[in-house]
């Protein structure tokens, strides 16, 4: 075989945090991942601290000028990224389809390992 073969990236993203959301879209976007370091979640147990803490931190991103999340997403889909829900995690945490935004495909671990096991590098957050 002649020439290097197509490499790919897949990425899970776990957390469900503002601050563990911007590393892998900014990976998948190809974004300059320089940003400051965020805030643990653990003031997200506290009431009404979530609300503080995700203004805090969109207070940061806009001050190092780093797109928002919802722009992230909106280059990733456009740029071709590919975005599958674990179905697994859909079914216990109780979410549908219709509770996703547009553009998300649903998959579990047979169609990550699939994407995976063709030349891709995977990344965890």
């Amino acid at each position: 075989m002649t020439g290097e073969s197509s490499k790919r990236l897949a990425i899970i993203a776990s957390h469900g945090t503002l601050d563990m959301g911007y590393p892998p879209l900014i990976l998948a976007t190809v974004a300059n991942p320089a940003m400051p370091v965020p805030v643990p979640n653990i003031i997200g147990m506290l009431p009404g601290m979530t609300s503080m803490a995700t203004g805090m931190m969109n207070g940061w991103m806009k001050k190092a000028n780093v797109a928002k999340l919802s722009e992230l997403l909106d280059m990733a889909r456009e740029g071709g990224v590919r975005l599958i829900a674990c179905q697994m995690t859909m079914d216990v945490m109780g979410i549908k389809k219709e509770d996703l935004i547009d553009g998300i495909e649903i998959g579990g671990a047979a169609t990550f390992l699939n994407y995976a096991s063709d030349n891709a590098i995977s990344l965890s957050f």
